[in-house]
């Protein structure tokens, strides 16, 4: 299979992330630079793995758009046999250590604490006792109710003293941008299952968004 990779690193605007694009993935002269022509391209091109990386350290300016894109690979993998699409962030990043929570073997870390741990040990938090902080988060608060990744994320800025308005307005924001207005558990796996997604890879791809996310806003604001 064909693998691309894609680095998102220092982009910020649109013009720019499609000029990466071509060039990473040598798309045809016929690519009209828009996220339709790419899923029209990617649509012709599988099997193919892309491995996006880095997206959280894009530029501001492209946040928005990037949940589109983010979106959309996911509709067109869904739909595309043979095309595979991953997102990992920079190894030394607190999204790629929540990522290495989740896949853990010997432990189970629900959402939530795979979100929390890595932040409490940037503060110097115990990771055991962030554990039994979020313990009951997981799974939408145990009852399908707003996931526990997104919560995790709330968590984890309160805990670095990223409590202002417009901030935490953005982060609810961005996060809705991504997933049709939808924040809740039970909403965002039917969604997920109506693209023909399975629950632990969706699972995953909301602790990696809500951690990577979180962590941006948090260095943003000083706070890392």
């Amino acid at each position: 299979m064909r693998s691309d990779t894609i680095d998102l690193r220092g982009l910020g605007s649109r013009e720019a992330l499609h000029a990466r694009l071509r060039e990473s993935l040598s798309l045809p002269d016929w690519y009209g630079n828009n996220l339709d022509a790419l899923h029209d391209v990617l649509g012709e091109t599988a099997p193919r793995e892309l491995i996006v990386k880095n997206a959280g350290k894009a530029e501001e300016p492209l946040r928005d758009y990037l949940a589109a894109l983010r979106r959309m690979l996911s509709d067109t993998a869904a739909e595309t046999p043979g095309l595979v699409v991953r997102w990992e962030e920079a190894s030394d990043s607190l999204a790629a250590r929540a990522q290495a929570l989740r896949n853990d073997p010997a432990v189970h870390y629900n959402c939530a604490q795979a979100v929390l741990v890595p932040f409490a040990e940037a503060a110097g938090l115990d990771p055991a006792t962030a554990c039994r902080l979020a313990a009951n988060f997981g799974g939408g608060m145990k009852r399908a109710s707003v996931c526990g990744a997104v919560t995790g994320g709330l968590m984890a800025l309160g805990l670095l003293g990223v409590e202002d308005g417009p901030v935490i307005a953005e982060y609810h924001r961005r996060l809705k941008a991504a997933h049709e207005g939808c924040l809740d558990c039970a909403d965002l796996l039917r969604l997920d299952r109506e693209r023909g997604g399975d629950k632990k890879t969706h699972c995953d791809g909301m602790v990696r968004e809500c951690a990577a996310l979180a962590e941006e806003l948090a260095r943003r604001a000083g706070k890392l």
